[in-house]
């Protein structure tokens, strides 16, 4: 005997669901059949290889999650004289981080909000590989419809990039605007249409209407398995298929949606910790699609972009938007720059809360980059970056490349399997930075730029 599952999902004809159609033995063996499929596409379970990993072309719709939601809310007006160190006005890198893009998605969208008309500044969006060459742009952002009136919205669509890990750069020239009276209020990377609607969908407030089976111990999802002989030549249709076929059907839409099945008012699903007591907050038994592998081993894993973001301006002549000194900069945009170490020692140069997905933490996939800025190409391979969730992750920066129209100032640190977080918890990340040797007697050869935290099967 074999489990009955079908190779690919079968399709029911129009002749079969037909006003006053009969109900057909092989109508319920292909519901049945494309149920264990479903079954194990979403669990891993069996050796389904072409699991649910929301990418698309039959394997889950992509989730959506945005890029990057970034509030900035800083001046970009100069004050002061800036020097040869920097915080002259001129082409500068507003924004300038790394981003990961998940599998399945290839169109995003760029929105940045401010204060007011650009105006002669012209911002553009440049995308870029890890190694700086361009892979799209510099796309203009155009004027779109400001939610509020009083502010200034652009927008700007970004296509063709591939799978993976890039750089994101928001371009403008401050020549001729050092006295521009611009706040950057925010700066996002979604994907169009695919924001969350306001409205959520009705439920049955009291009463259970349609049936299913709670699980055990060791299941995620109840499923009832069906023997392929079950379907012989003159078999009768019986009523255990028809009922389980059902149970089967509601327990995976309520499993897979994270939603009560039908019109149910409360779940039959729950979460557990080890001693089967209801734990919603990192379950040992998660009993929903969480992609948590804390019941079915091979429970497929997402892409899934966590945190990014930018932490100040920079110049794309290699030189910073602020005048460097030994305790704090003394002219440029004082609002909005990179900040820069005093010290080679370690450092914590930002931190910044999250919530961490309910991801397996046993084979961490937590990937993480850092982008900064020097302008002395030749000392970046002696930076290195630490991201640290209470485990902390230690990488060299490499060695410095140019992206469009700068010179070689940036460098690029990179991080895999980052481990010291839980599921489901709010953690503090900090990011630091070290020089492994003493600094070159200037303030102006590391910046930090941009961060990104992602997760990559």
């Amino acid at each position: 005997m074999a489990r009955k599952k079908n190779a690919s999902f079968v399709p029911t004809t129009p002749f079969d669901v037909d006003v006053d159609a009969l109900t057909l033995k092989h109508t319920i063996e292909n519901a049945i059949g494309n149920t264990a499929l479903v079954f194990d596409m979403l669990t891993g379970e069996n050796g389904e290889a072409n699991t649910i990993r929301h990418i698309g072309s039959g394997r889950g719709c992509p989730l959506g999650v945005p890029l990057w939601q970034q509030t900035i809310g800083r001046g970009l007006n100069y004050r002061g004289t800036g020097s040869v160190k920097g915080g002259v006005p001129g082409a500068v890198w507003l924004c300038a981080h790394p981003f990961f893009l998940p599998e399945g998605e290839t169109i995003f969208r760029v929105r940045v909000r401010a204060s007011g008309p650009f105006g002669a500044l012209v911002p553009t969006v440049r995308v870029t590989t890890t190694g700086g060459t361009t892979e799209a742009g510099p796309v203009p952002l155009i004027a779109a419809d400001p939610e509020d009136e009083q502010d200034a919205v652009y927008e700007c669509s970004i296509s063709g990039l591939t799978t993976g890990l890039h750089l994101v750069f928001l371009e403008c020239n401050t020549e001729g605007n050092s006295t521009a009276n611009i706040d950057l209020l925010s700066w996002h990377g979604y994907f169009w249409r695919r924001r969350p609607e306001t409205s959520s969908p009705a439920r049955s407030q009291s009463s259970t209407v349609v049936t299913l089976t709670t699980p055990t111990a060791t299941q995620g999802v109840a499923h009832v398995d069906f023997q392929d002989t079950t379907f012989s030549a003159d078999a009768a249709i019986d009523s255990y298929q028809t009922t389980y076929l059902d149970r089967n059907l509601n327990g995976l839409a309520e499993f897979g949606s994270g939603w009560p099945a039908g019109d149910n008012a409360t779940y039959t699903h729950e979460d557990h910790d080890g001693a089967g007591v209801a734990d919603p907050t990192d379950p040992a038994r998660s009993r929903f699609h969480a992609c948590t592998r804390a019941i079915y081993a091979n429970e497929p894993e997402l892409d899934f972009p966590w945190v990014a973001g930018a932490v100040g301006a920079y110049g794309i002549d290699g030189l910073p938007v602020i005048d460097p000194g030994a305790v704090a900069p003394t002219a440029g945009m004082l609002s909005w720059f990179a900040p820069y170490p005093l010290t080679a020692s370690l450092l914590t140069m930002l931190r910044l809360p999250g919530r961490a997905p309910d991801f397996q933490t046993g084979a961490s996939r937590l990937k993480w980059a850092v982008l900064a800025a020097t302008d002395l190409g030749a000392s970046a391979t002696n930076w290195r970056a630490t991201v640290d969730l209470s485990v902390a992750s230690t990488s060299a920066f490499g060695s410095a490349f140019s992206a469009g129209p700068s010179v070689a100032c940036l460098t690029l640190a990179t991080g895999t399997g980052l481990g010291g977080w839980t599921g489901d918890g709010l953690h503090t990340i900090s990011i630091k930075t070290d020089k492994t040797t003493a600094f070159a007697g200037s303030y102006t050869e590391f910046f930090l730029l941009g961060y990104c935290l992602y997760w990559e099967p």
